[in-house]
């Protein structure tokens, strides 16, 4: 995935986390990894692995589709 789209999913998956109401830390403790390889990703100086996106996505009750593009199916 080019550093682009990484920044562009990364920013969405803050916002809506930001909009759940839901710290850095609590998803970090919800998808079982640590805190700073999670502000890693968010910060999109890693790239996310589809799974964690996954689990991203449902954590937040969204659809994958909306982290990817940005679109509600």
């Amino acid at each position: 995935m080019n550093t682009v789209k990484i920044k562009e999913i990364a920013s969405r998956v803050q916002e809506l986390r930001e909009i759940s109401d839901v710290t850095v830390e609590e998803m970090a403790t919800n998808l079982n990894i640590d805190v700073d390889l999670y502000k890693a990703y968010e910060n999109a100086d890693k790239d996310f692995p589809v799974s964690v996106l996954y689990e991203i996505a449902a954590q937040l009750n969204v659809d994958l589709t909306e982290l990817l593009t940005g679109v509600s199916p």
